[in-house]
């Protein structure tokens, strides 16, 4: 694959685009050609970032089940999907391949009929122990499937804080290559030097990643001021951050552009509450909605660090 040309991707399970904007960090001439998120409120951030030109303008398909996969034959060089972790999470009753929100077969008939060049997926640790009706791990299925499907194909976990970020969100992330495209990864061997990423100490670098700062830290200067929940006394409820920095409309989207669990301006409007945790959660009306998207998520920075590993252990 020429990283110098244009990467078409076709963006699966989309939330708030994490494994898309993760790409972009190596391969930056990739665009987007369709994405498919069954949510309102994840569709709609979508739609926000498209017209602040922050994701290419494409369009928003709704069912991963009955997208029309075979309309795009040909025409995808990267396949991605953070398909639903709930059937694997060590949160939910652990259904696995029972579950009805259990879409990787759906997914796997998707890459049959549109033969994408490459398959990146993501889910959550517990896809390694659940088991299949057969007792095989549900990762090991993945794995069989996509070899049945003609992929090299290889997983690894991989956390937050492996790129410096004050958590950990592991997560398993899954690429496999088309066996007819196996001399295209010569051409990504190089892609993590495109924008002066560096591999240091287990952590993938780049020159503009800054993580929000912790509640025991002072803040950066691009923060939303620090709140506190309504009937804490001892909080400034609304009241500036500790440096003095005056924040204005746009704050918001640097503090999530710019760091953990998150990417792109999620655009709600300004309110009352913060969790302890450091992260604004800028007591929109939306503000569950808000979260369950930044729960859900991946965070950019460990997906490009995935991407490269994975690619590299191929290319090996």
């Amino acid at each position: 694959m020429d990283n110098t040309k244009t990467i078409t991707h076709l963006s699966l399970c989309s939330g708030y685009e994490g494994i898309g904007f993760g790409l972009r960090r190596v391969l930056p001439n990739l665009r987007e050609i369709a994405y498919v998120e069954r949510e309102g409120f994840p569709v709609a951030n979508l739609v926000a970032k498209m017209e602040a030109g922050e994701l290419d303008a494409a369009p928003v398909f709704t069912d991963v089940k009955t997208f029309p996969y075979g309309e795009f034959r040909g025409c995808v060089d990267i396949l991605s999907g953070g398909f639903p972790c709930q059937p694997f999470s060590a949160a939910g009753k652990r259904e696995g391949v029972e579950d009805p929100r259990h879409l990787f077969p759906y997914i796997a008939d998707g890459i049959r009929d549109c033969q994408p060049r490459i398959v990146f997926l993501e889910n959550v640790e517990g896809i390694i122990s659940a088991k299949t009706a057969d007792g095989e791990s549900v990762l090991q299925y993945v794995l069989r499937e996509l070899e049945g499907l003609g992929y090299r194909a290889t997983a690894g976990v991989f956390s937050a804080a492996e790129v410096g970020a004050p958590h950990q969100r592991k997560r398993v992330f899954i690429l496999g290559v088309a066996d007819s495209n196996s001399e295209g990864l010569e051409g990504l061997r190089e892609c993590n030097n495109s924008k002066g990423w560096e591999a240091s100490n287990g952590q993938l670098r780049g020159g503009n990643q800054v993580w929000p700062s912790r509640p025991s830290e002072p803040q950066h200067d691009w923060e939303e001021p620090r709140v506190t929940a309504v009937g804490d006394t001892k909080g400034k409820q609304g009241s500036p951050s500790d440096n003095g920095g005056e924040q204005g409309a746009s704050s918001q989207s640097k503090q999530v552009q710019s760091g953990g669990g998150d990417c792109g301006s999620l655009r709600q409007s300004t309110g009352q509450t913060e969790s302890g945790l450091g992260r604004a959660t800028n007591g929109a009306s939306g503000r569950v909605d808000r979260l369950r998207l930044l729960g859900n998520g991946v965070v950019p920075a460990t997906a490009a660090k995935a991407f490269l590993t994975l690619i590299q252990r191929l290319n090996d």
